[in-house]
């Protein structure tokens, strides 16, 4: 056990350290031999002479740089003290900024003040000064050991490591001389220099938020891994990717299915606090260009995609039975209910899934539409507008006319209904349901599509593809409860 010293906001030990055992239970390697301490890379310790009988409890051990680096060299909740945790004990007794910062001998009697048990001391400057031992830190000269090996100055300096590196080669030190009431700060070589040790209790504070992401700038529907870097002990994290999504892993991925940039921010929380990072405009998400990408609704079916324009619409019908929230749509296959539902419903053709769920996809009523639910995250029931955006671009394309047919698949059109599919949307007649008595009609001559726009009170938009007509039928004459097919937009 040692005792402690509590100097302003820092706990230190008020004894040198003596373990030779790292806190996650390593042995540390003692070295007595003079060419074998020079030479060695590895972490080690010895003490004053080789000698421990004498002066391991006085002084403690001495330890190289590559001992103090490990992180594991003091008590768990305690570490080696950082040049600026040296620089703050300082200032507490009586040292200013522009003092603590030099370099050398530095300060009045600061070093009188950590200076401690004088018949230890060499006589001099430093235990004649009249506030010596006044701290309760109780430092003692326990010399050091060279690079060659020897050792030196028992009784004449104390020197301690700080965990602060300077460049390549050096650390930061502090050195308290019997001739000098000052601290010496100073660096000096990592290579086989054996100092002495003091450990500063850890601060309990908040934490910092900090992250970072593995990439930035991705295309629609790749993943992005994020990486905590958060400090001082976070327990809980939160973070918030900027589309709509959260998480609470430490290291979360997550991925980005629409075009746009990202504001991304992480929360960090443990007992004594919260802190959060937000990085503004931080992740990028590129369109993938014509066609080539998924998407996949929450029954994991998966639906190819096709850039038209400016929009990236699916390039299949829906044929989801589970809205994007996880509700189950409900299933509607008798006629007269069907007739008489006001909420959303789904059915299959002539409720044979097996034949025609796979090509066709579901037909849903526009109570299924207006729950703004039905389409995958990310993605919507296009608008009246969006649909005309839609046409107007192939009217402008060259197909004046004959919007129809550039939408229309080459294959399914009865009687050489079929279409010229020019922009890859594959559009095919899966025909509808009616509301008044639930009938089915016209599968492989029409196919007809909701838009998420209200007509008047019972009707809705919608549009239509006939396999004799080459242009794309809108109009708002059928009644919310019919069964249409539906495409889903990219937000």
């Amino acid at each position: 056990n040692y005792s402690s010293v509590i100097i302003g906001n820092q706990e230190w030990m008020a004894e040198n350290l003596k373990t030779t055992t790292y806190n996650d239970g390593t042995s540390i390697e003692l070295v007595e031999n003079d060419t074998d301490w020079g030479n060695n890379t590895t972490g080690a310790y010895c003490w004053y002479e080789n000698d421990q009988a004498q002066y391991a409890e006085t002084y403690g051990a001495l330890y190289n740089w590559y001992a103090v680096n490990t992180g594991n060299l003091c008590p768990s909740g305690w570490h080696v003290p950082t040049d600026e945790e040296w620089k703050t004990l300082e200032m507490e007794l009586g040292m200013s900024q522009t003092e603590a910062d030099d370099y050398g001998l530095r300060g009045s009697n600061e070093g009188s003040k950590l200076a401690g048990n004088a018949t230890l001391w060499n006589d001099g400057t430093l235990e004649n000064d009249s506030e010596f031992g006044s701290s309760g830190f109780t430092a003692l000269p326990g010399g050091s050991r060279d690079y060659y090996g020897p050792f030196y100055s028992l009784g004449g300096s104390g020197n301690w490591w700080s965990a602060t590196e300077y460049g390549t080669y050096s650390v930061w030190r502090r050195d308290l001389h019997y001739d000098a009431s000052g601290v010496t700060r100073d660096y000096g070589t990592k290579e086989g220099i054996g100092f002495s040790v003091r450990c500063l209790k850890n601060t309990e504070s908040s934490p910092s938020s900090a992250f970072n992401a593995e990439q930035t700038n991705i295309t629609e529907g790749e993943t992005v891994s994020f990486t905590d870097q958060s400090t001082n002990n976070p327990t809980t994290w939160s973070w918030d990717f900027g589309d709509g999504n959260t998480s609470t892993e430490q290291n979360p991925s997550h991925v980005y299915n629409s075009e746009g940039t990202y504001t991304v921010s992480l929360t960090v929380e443990n007992a004594n606090g919260s802190n959060t990072e937000t990085k503004m405009d931080y992740i990028t998400v590129e369109s993938a260009g014509n066609g080539g990408t998924t998407v996949t609704d929450i029954d994991g079916n998966v639906y190819n995609t096709v850039v038209i324009g400016d929009q990236e619409w699916m390039d299949e019908n829906l044929k989801t039975t589970t809205y994007n929230d996880g509700t189950s749509i409900q299933l509607v296959e008798n006629d007269t209910d069907w007739g008489n539902n006001t909420t959303g419903a789904y059915c299959w053709y002539e409720n044979d899934q097996a034949q025609y769920a796979e090509t066709y996809g579901a037909l849903y009523n526009w109570h299924a539409v207006n729950t703004g639910d039905l389409c995958p995250s990310g993605w919507h029931v296009p608008t009246d507008e969006e649909w005309t955006v839609l046409q107007d671009y192939i009217t402008s394309d060259g197909h004046s006319g004959t919007e129809g047919t550039a939408l229309k698949a080459t294959y399914g059109w009865y009687n050489n209904g079929n279409g010229t599919d020019d922009y890859g949307f594959t559009a095919l007649p899966g025909g509808d349901r009616s509301y008044y008595d639930g009938t089915f009609y016209n599968i492989g001559s029409n196919g007809f599509w909701w838009s998420a726009t209200e007509g008047p009170t019972y009707n809705a938009w919608y549009r239509g593809l006939l396999y004799l007509v080459s242009n794309v039928f809108r109009n708002y004459d059928y009644g919310k409860g019919y069964g249409f097919s539906v495409r889903c937009l990219r937000d």
